[in-house]
């Protein structure tokens, strides 16, 4: 279904399953929910009232103006959808760039927020960015010294996927091996995957792509689970070893970006161990 936000923005939000409230956040910039939807959702929907999100301007969402591609009116998208469901408070899971938007979120909304869930979750955007520069430019036989300037990181990370991709070695990124790509594929070729390339470009240049939100970490009281792929190099595979959440736990997988579709034993065998234990 489509929910009309405050300033008449349609954007796609599903409701699916039975038990804790919970909303998921896609990450790209710019990717969407639906993937994750069909290849997580059968299961987490046992246990969970899921809310599949896609951000403005992504997927099944409307595009919207450049302007308001921006993180505090998505974290206003995020409030608005939770009070159009009714929800007194959900828990949030974000996947890579959601993950950065659920902490956003948390640190805004604590009393709305049941919990965490942060899955590849980058919260240093210009480490993460730096870190798969230097791990692509590798697999290009290439070594590279990395600029500061965020403008420039952008262009020579946006460079190096181009070239990635030309090789056919961009899976290797993504994922630990590249035989799990074809079910991301398939999940994706949808005609209603209609992301508007202006929501990446306006958050990759966005005044906080250079803060370390890790450092904020230990404002966040509520219970944590942090799922990160030993062979995540689109984050980078000890980014998460910088979180100091205080109350929570982190979880290992034998996968690369994307453990739903890769991992998935594990996957839900951590999430389902995280909900029935209160830490």
């Amino acid at each position: 279904m489509h929910i009309q936000l405050s300033d008449g923005c349609l954007v796609y939000a599903n409701k699916r399953g039975t038990g804790l409230p919970t909303l998921f956040l896609h990450g790209g910039p710019g990717y969407w929910s639906g993937s994750f939807e069909q290849l997580a959702g059968p299961i987490l929907e046992k246990t969970r009232t899921m809310i599949y999100l896609d951000q403005r301007g992504c997927g099944r969402s409307q595009h919207a103006p450049s302007s308001t591609y921006r993180y505090d009116r998505l974290i206003t998208d995020m409030e608005e959808v939770r009070r159009f469901f009714g929800f007194h408070k959900w828990s949030v899971f974000g996947h890579s760039f959601g993950g950065l938007l659920a902490f956003l979120y948390a640190l805004q909304y604590p009393n709305r927020v049941d919990s965490l869930i942060l899955c590849n979750t980058t919260l240093y955007m210009a480490e993460s960015l730096t870190y798969q520069l230097k791990y692509g430019s590798n697999l290009l036989g290439k070594t590279v010294n990395p600029p500061t300037q965020t403008s420039l990181l952008v262009k020579h990370f946006q460079d190096t996927i181009i070239q990635l991709r030309e090789a056919g070695n961009w899976e290797r990124i993504q994922f630990q091996h590249t035989a799990h790509a074809k079910r991301l594929e398939q999940a994706d070729d949808r005609p209603d995957n209609q992301s508007d390339h202006r929501f990446q470009q306006a958050f990759l240049h966005s005044d906080l792509f250079a803060i370390d939100y890790r450092k904020r970490t230990t404002e966040f009281v509520k219970p944590v689970l942090i799922l990160a792929g030993k062979h995540d190099h689109a984050i980078g595979p000890h980014h998460y070893q910088r979180f100091s959440f205080p109350n929570q736990q982190i979880a290992l997988l034998d996968c690369g970006h994307h453990p739903y579709a890769e991992d998935v034993a594990s996957f839900y065998k951590d999430i389902e161990q995280f909900s029935s234990v209160k830490l």
